[in-house]
């Protein structure tokens, strides 16, 4: 039970520029938005099919197209309505080298939230995408998790898992099978 999650969630990284020009690159993700939300080069010769972003922390929705290049025709590396990335980059306080997150709801719908920021990886954060942790329950974490059986069995006797590690490609198929709730990583490592 092998998958790509490419079609439903891309990952950019921010950098300086997505900060100094309140823009978010999609440079390599155009595959990733249908064709009918690239619009011409100038809004007033016309826009393509509105796509609307609901942008984490937010209080309205984003409707706005994909321009293209005026000289050459290909898609602009962002989306056309830019001033929304500013609140967004200061409300979550992002800095370069922070990742974001863009999931396709529906096909023309989409949600951007922090993926990672620094503060998550110095462990002073916890990403808003993982789930909140019933302070009632005890709590686990399975190493060497296999195809997952323990996590199953933590889970059945009450247990909040908070993390299954497993090295081999198979066995994280089979454990993404068992207990689909995780969000699996996989990490290859190159002798």
């Amino acid at each position: 039970m092998s998958g790509d999650v490419s079609d439903k969630k891309r990952l950019v990284a921010i950098t300086k520029g997505n900060l100094a020009n309140n823009h978010i690159y999609l440079s390599g993700h155009h595959d990733f938005f249908p064709g009918e939300c690239y619009g011409n080069s100038k809004k007033k010769k016309g826009v393509g099919k509105e796509l609307t972003l609901m942008v984490e922390g937010l209080d309205k929705s984003v409707k706005t197209d994909i321009g293209v290049n005026g000289a050459n025709g290909r898609p602009r590396n962002f989306f056309r309505k830019r001033t929304w990335a500013r609140e967004f980059f200061e409300k979550h306080e992002l800095r370069e080298g922070d990742v974001i997150a863009i999931e396709r709801l529906k096909k023309f719908t989409y949600r951007i939230y922090p993926f990672e920021s620094k503060k998550v990886r110095e462990g002073t954060a916890i990403p808003d995408h993982w789930p909140e942790v019933d302070q009632e329950k005890p709590t686990a974490i399975d190493l060497f998790a296999g195809c997952g059986g323990m996590s199953v069995g933590l889970m059945k006797a009450g247990f909040e898992n908070l993390l299954a590690v497993e090295w081999d490609p198979s066995c994280c198929e089979t454990l993404n099978f068992n207990v689909p709730l995780y969000l699996l990583t996989f990490y290859t490592r190159r002798n």
